[in-house]
């Protein structure tokens, strides 16, 4: 879920594939308030409607189309005040076959926007979101460390970053900043409220922080991590000038990855207070906005930002979250922070459950709505 700020918004689904119920929620205030637009293979309509904990699922507009289960199925929600407008159609085909439209007595953009299935699994393949939602927008002091250019052959999700692995990585990290002379006891006080998750960034995108939050990506942009078995060491790379870079060569096992030392280092950076560098200008500094493989930067003197003192603080404790919570994790920044979508990687086909994953979604426990819409299309439906 995440909110929409009461903006005027588009959503659309394609490939939507449903053997019972399926489509999105929107205006949702809990799994006991919001309204929702979808598809029905059971009853071969589409819907626009709201689930209240008195009267359960009721129904607002219905239009009849031959809704098939299993087949593929494009659709376009529009929200604008208190107007929803849905248009369906098979996927592929080039032009709309059914629209319904209904007009509610309040704004249906004040609330949260997500995903819903009934009685059943439902998929699509790409979900896409237009709003002028300024929540949308990065922010200014939004910076992405990027990989210095695509991977030619990407890695598979079989060779995922896992949380065991980053744990000591982030131990090192903290470790080397402390040593450097860089950093002031308040400055590492800032780690105590540090969390690290782990998502799948799209594009180039290495990692990202947010706030308190480090968003590590999940294969490093499709290069793949080298993970230090021994990172308390440099023994895979080979110094090559003054400045702290490290580069590995053809026998080294660092060779063609992202060091994941350096990637957590540079967002620990930001952490500390440290800004990007531009990288035309200083690809070989720790903060250098872009990183090749095979490269492992420290900090040091080109390193962005104010020195101080030799920090004296002991290290926090485990920065990473237990891996059950993780997702919940990640859900609930993306929805404190909704621009991060433009930072993460659609997941092409992925089955959006029934039941629990979507609130209210679970009609075991709410009566069904009854055949004839409860209101009309000029507004006598719920709020």
């Amino acid at each position: 879920m995440f909110r929409l700020r009461n903006r005027a918004s588009s959503g659309s689904l394609s490939s939507l594939n449903t053997g019972s119920t399926g489509g999105v929620v929107f205006d949702y205030y809990g799994p006991t308030n919001f309204k929702f637009a979808a598809i029905s293979a059971e009853s071969s309509r589409i819907i626009i409607g709201h689930y209240t904990d008195k009267r359960g699922w009721s129904y607002d507009a219905v239009v009849d189309m031959d809704i098939k289960a299993g087949k593929d199925y494009d659709m376009a929600v529009s929200l604008k005040g208190t107007t929803v407008s849905v248009s369906v159609k098979k996927a592929g085909s080039p032009n709309w076959e059914a629209m319904v439209g209904y007009v509610f007595n309040a704004v249906v953009v004040d609330g949260e926007f997500g995903f819903l299935a009934r009685d059943g699994s439902s998929s699509f393949d790409q979900v896409t979101v237009r709003t002028d939602d300024p929540a949308f927008i990065a922010p200014d002091n939004a910076s992405a460390l990027m990989a210095a250019a695509e991977a030619v052959d990407p890695v598979g999700s079989e060779i995922a970053l896992t949380y065991d692995e980053l744990d000591p990585i982030i131990e090192e990290a903290i470790s080397r900043w402390s040593d450097s002379m860089l950093i002031k006891d308040a400055m590492m006080e800032r780690l105590d409220e540090t969390t690290f998750l782990i998502a799948d960034l799209s594009g180039s995108t290495l990692a990202l922080t947010v706030g308190n939050t480090i968003l590590i990506d999940v294969d490093a942009a499709g290069h793949g991590w080298f993970v230090d078995a021994t990172p308390q060491n440099d023994a895979e790379f080979l110094a090559q000038n003054g400045n702290g870079e490290l580069v590995a060569d053809e026998t080294s096992e660092a060779y063609g990855e992202i060091d994941l030392l350096t990637v957590v280092m540079h967002e620990l950076g930001h952490v500390f207070g440290f800004l990007d560098l531009n990288p035309e200008q200083a690809s070989d500094a720790l903060m250098s906005a872009t990183l090749d493989t095979g490269v492992r930067h420290l900090p040091g003197e080109n390193t962005a930002g104010q020195s101080g003192n030799n920090a004296t603080l002991a290290a926090p404790g485990v920065l990473t979250p237990d891996p059950e919570t993780a997702e919940d994790a990640l859900t609930a920044l993306i929805v404190q922070n909704p621009w991060l979508v433009n930072f993460l990687q659609a997941n092409d086909g992925e089955d959006a459950a029934s039941g629990s994953l979507y609130p209210g979604t679970n009609t075991e426990e709410t009566p069904d709505p009854p055949p004839d819409p409860p209101g009309n299309s000029k507004g006598n439906g719920k709020k």
